[in-house]
Order: structure tokens, then sequence, then C-alpha cells
């Protein structure tokens, strides 16, 4: 049973289909033990942990992205600003 939801996994991803892709997941999950596992203390500990990681990591890149147009608009106004970006950073630290 695993091994045909694993194809119906890679079938989901190939396919684009994302709705299905959850349900096969969870289908996944639960044929393998991992459903289990997920909902004891450990294994809660362990999804918050990477919940708190995936949300640092997230913000970082959006901060990442803004620095990024602000560098870019920077350089479009021929420095009209008379800042660059790098003093922009200091300044905000």
């Amino acid at each position: 049973m695993a091994r045909r939801e694993m194809g119906r996994l890679a079938a989901d991803i190939a396919n684009g289909n994302w709705g299905r892709l959850e349900q096969t997941s969870l289908t996944l999950a639960n044929y393998t033990g991992l459903l289990g596992k997920a909902f004891t203390g450990t294994g809660l500990a362990i999804g918050s942990a990477l919940a708190i990681i995936g949300l640092f990591v997230g913000g970082a890149a959006k901060g990442w992205e803004e620095n990024e147009k602000l560098r870019v608009s920077l350089i479009a106004t021929g420095d009209a600003a008379g800042s660059s970006a790098g003093q922009l950073d200091a300044m905000a630290i």
C-alpha cells in the first residue's frame, strides 16, 4: 500500500495536483506509522521546532528580497538619496 501511495505522491507532484498531494501525503504517513508518531510529545516538539525554523527562514528570505528591491531602487534613482544600500543597512542596526 505504501508503495502505491509513493507512486501517487510522485504523480501528484509531477502534475501539480497540490490538493490531492496533501491527501496522498497523509495517507502515506498513516500507512508508514508516521502519523501516529507525529502526535506524541516528541513528535509535537519536533514539529514545533521545524515550524519555527521554517518561519525564520521565510522571514529571512522576505527580508533579503526587500533589501534587494531597495538596492535596485537606489541604483535606479542614480543615488538621488545620497545613500547606498549598505549605508541604509548600517542605519537599521
